[in-house]
């Protein structure tokens, strides 16, 4: 329930800071669904903790380049085909198109080709962010310790573990340049918990 959210914000812009990033991950948790679903069993590697999503970070500059750009990064896990990718990325921001990858049991798959339509093609930037002064994949790992942490502590569930981490960037020039998600469950199923990150990466909203 809404009454169950923090938040730093008033009733009427809390709510509609809820039904904003609550559609657009209902989205991302549906596609990691479909992708696990694919496939019963793998894992890529990855650990659920600040140092497997450095290594993230890594390969996807290795993959993408150190310059490449980003409108979303999502990390999602499933005990039975290990961290699953999904990322929307353009080398040429110029050219308004952007390709969607899904990373799954070591391969690298192009899913979808977007074409990105702005009324200024030059306030492209805006809308992305990259892995060198934007985002730190280590610190966004971080965060997700601290969360593991927090639930630990204050709410006794013994074994936190991912179901999905994201990074979107802003929908219009209103919004933050980005934000960050991470949702966390307990290791063998049961009420799943929330973390919203502002981009300087202070926590804005949780659900306990």
């Amino acid at each position: 329930m809404l009454n169950d959210y923090f938040c730093g914000v008033s009733r009427d812009k809390q709510c509609k800071i809820m039904k904003k990033n609550l559609l657009r991950i209902a989205a991302l948790l549906i596609s990691a669904a479909a992708m696990v679903a694919m496939y019963s069993c793998g894992n890529s590697g990855y650990t659920q903790d600040s140092k497997g999503f450095a290594r993230i970070g890594e390969d996807l500059k290795k993959k993408f380049g150190e310059d490449a750009l980003y409108s979303k990064i999502a990390i999602s896990y499933d005990k039975n085909v290990g961290t699953i990718l999904n990322v929307e990325v353009t080398q040429e921001p110029s050219s308004m198109k952007m390709w969607g990858w899904t990373f799954m049991k070591g391969v690298w798959d192009k899913t979808t080709e977007i074409t990105v339509e702005l009324e200024d093609p030059a306030d492209i930037r805006q809308f992305l962010f990259d892995l060198n002064t934007d985002v730190n994949m280590e610190k966004f790992g971080e965060m997700l310790d601290s969360a593991k942490k927090r639930l630990v502590e204050e709410k006794n569930v013994p074994k936190p573990t991912l179901s999905i981490a994201s990074i979107m960037a802003r929908d219009n020039s209103e919004d933050e340049h980005f934000k960050e998600f991470i949702n966390l469950k307990p290791e063998n199923g049961g009420t799943s918990y929330d973390f919203f990150y502002h981009a300087n990466r202070e926590l804005y909203l949780f659900n306990f």
